[in-house]
């Protein structure tokens, strides 16, 4: 992946890890963070955690390409007093998408991939029922396609894609917007395509 690539998903990532103009502000409040700019981060992540309830977090705060900051906070599993750590795994879910959407607008702004575009320009083995479904309609939820998951969560991508080939479309394009992950299952695939991932 080219460097003009990664440096919006860094602030993707930024934007994810740091969820407030208020806290970012507080965490970047020196420039230099030393012990007393420690303390003020750590005070900010402890008083957005207890604002928010969350039960456990891991902040780095990168500057160029130096970790200038990192700690840890609360429990990976209140049950049995498991401490959150540097190997701690937070899942991510549905905050990936954010990443696709991203990546999606580079590749278009790069006059990679259209928006007006049919997905199957790019996917050219989809059902032939799915050739009205654009690049835009995977994106915003609004193409109609039927829900990958009913093909079960244990699948590997491909063998999950020609399951979810064979249902039928529940809604016609832009007929209502139905959330799943189907959509954003094809953007990763038109992205991998483009970019010869």
């Amino acid at each position: 992946m080219s460097p003009r690539f990664c440096l919006p998903l860094i602030y993707a990532v930024a934007t994810l890890i740091v969820p407030s103009p208020g806290f970012a502000e507080e965490l970047a409040a020196s420039n230099n963070l030393s012990a007393s700019g420690d303390q003020a981060a750590a005070t900010a992540v402890q008083a957005y955690i207890r604002t928010y309830g969350i039960t456990g977090s891991a902040v780095a705060v990168i500057r160029g390409d130096k970790v200038i900051y990192e700690q840890t906070f609360g429990h990976a599993n209140i049950e049995f007093g498991v401490p959150v750590n540097a190997d701690t795994r937070f899942q991510l879910s549905s905050t990936t998408k954010i990443f696709t959407a991203t990546l999606m607008s580079l590749l278009a702004e790069e006059g990679l991939v259209g928006y007006d575009r049919a997905v199957r320009d790019y996917l050219p083995d989809l059902p032939d029922s799915w050739s009205d479904v654009l690049v835009v309609d995977v994106l915003s939820h609004l193409s109609g396609l039927p829900e990958v998951l009913e093909c079960g969560e244990d699948l590997d991508r491909d063998a999950a894609l020609q399951c979810v080939y064979m249902l039928q479309r529940p809604a016609e394009r832009r007929a209502e917007f139905r959330y799943n992950q189907t959509k954003y299952l094809l953007a990763l695939r038109v992205i991998e395509v483009v970019t010869g991932g």
